[in-house]
């Protein structure tokens, strides 16, 4: 009897802990050069939100990706996002070629008044727009960015430590 009830109450602590594990349903990219979405900064209740545009996902893929590697190997960043005006300011960084000074993107749940996770890039390139249309909902732009260094900050609440790594990737 006190096993079951052992596990019960290690069942029900599990799952009370997953239920209150934040989430992140915001994604913010502010770069430089790219003035911000005046809708957002209006309507949002974000406090960076003025100078940045939403993004929907961000993925990214970093580490020992080959068997037997000895270099960390570093793939473009992607950003997905809701084709909009801003999406002509991605395109002609793609097909300029340029470097743009920083990006930082940040991850937060909707009450939270700081990031969950915010990563911040230096040395950034567009390399690749795609955008695809459908007749069912509205048009996604896939956005490739590569960058020669990376920090990643992740803070859980404003009452812990944030915790803080970074990472220089080279030449680009």
């Amino acid at each position: 009897m006190n096993r079951l009830t052992l596990l019960s109450f290690l069942g029900l602590s599990c799952l009370a802990a997953t239920t209150t594990l934040a989430r992140a349903d915001e994604i913010y990219l502010r770069i430089t050069g790219l003035p911000g979405d005046a809708v957002l900064a209006s309507s949002s209740t974000y406090p960076a939100a003025q100078g940045w545009v939403r993004a929907e996902a961000v993925s990214s893929a970093h580490g020992l990706l080959q068997p037997g590697a000895t270099t960390v190997t570093f793939e473009r960043l992607t950003v997905t996002r809701t084709h909009d005006p801003s999406s002509t300011f991605f395109l002609s960084a793609a097909l300029r070629g340029n470097a743009i000074q920083s990006a930082t993107i940040d991850i937060r749940a909707p009450s939270a008044s700081l990031p969950l996770t915010r990563l911040s890039l230096s040395n950034v390139f567009v390399r690749k727009v795609a955008t695809s249309y459908s007749t069912s909902r509205l048009p996604l732009d896939v956005i490739e960015l590569e960058f020669s260094s990376i920090e990643w900050l992740y803070q859980a609440s404003s009452s812990t430590v944030p915790v803080r790594t970074q990472w220089t990737v080279g030449k680009i």
